[in-house]
């Protein structure tokens, strides 16, 4: 009866387990005098299936600081964030959820630092970089 009970509970728990959002940490420190004019600052590899969390710090305070990834580099926005937890002025900190994560193909990043409302102009742009986005793990 003991086996029976902990074969059912093995059995409840992998498919619960595989409903968990996995979640990979992206993190990077900028200085503000090494940006890269052909967006080399950061090179991230991500995955569509999982959450990617950003977490970065920069050299510079900034009021606030957003974040865009655009395909190809002179197309629209394809995501934006304005609302990423800013502490100290230096660190932006923000989850994507894998279900708002675009489909795979490379990315143009950049952080864009702003001296008051995100509504203005940018003040400067505080890094950017490529993200390469895959399927899966084995899709190189």
């Amino acid at each position: 009866m003991k086996n029976l009970i902990i074969l059912f509970m093995v059995l409840v728990t992998f498919p619960v387990m595989a409903q968990f959002n996995m979640v990979s940490t992206n993190t990077a420190t900028f200085r503000a005098d090494a940006l890269a004019p052909s967006y080399t600052n950061f090179t991230w590899a991500w995955w569509r299936n999982r959450g990617q969390a950003i977490d970065v710090t920069f050299d510079t305070s900034q009021t606030n600081i957003a974040f865009r990834m655009r395909h190809p580099i002179v197309a629209t926005n394809t995501l934006t964030i304005t609302n990423a937890t800013i502490t100290g002025l230096t660190n932006f900190f923000y989850t994507i959820q894998s279900d708002v994560i675009p489909p795979a193909g490379v990315y143009y990043a950049e952080f864009l630092g702003f001296d008051n409302s995100l509504t203005t102009s940018p003040a400067r742009v505080l890094s950017a970089g490529q993200i390469k986005i895959h399927y899966s793990a084995w899709d190189n």
